[in-house]
């Protein structure tokens, strides 16, 4: 998924925003395929960085229930990290 990608180019940061900015991104698959995979901590930090939490819609700011699942989700990332170290 290139907006997850920790390197973007220019232009593929430029298209991305025109795609956010133009409505064109389905934030609702989006959030569904980030809790999913439980890699919504990255999809939060990748939107950040390249700047696209401003284009996000109202409804889909992080609400409580939605920073419960970043926590739930950095507890579980730690615990495996945790034992693959071991």
């Amino acid at each position: 998924m290139t907006m997850l990608a920790p390197k973007k180019s220019p232009e593929t940061r430029l298209s991305l925003t025109q795609a956010a900015i133009h409505r064109q991104i389905n934030w609702e698959q989006l959030l569904y395929l980030a809790n999913f995979h439980m890699s919504t901590p990255l999809w939060y930090a990748q939107l950040k960085k390249d700047n696209l939490l401003a284009h996000l819609p109202e409804d889909y700011i992080f609400s409580s229930s939605d920073y419960r699942l970043l926590t739930t989700n950095f507890s579980f990332n730690s615990t495996t990290a945790e034992s693959i170290s071991e």
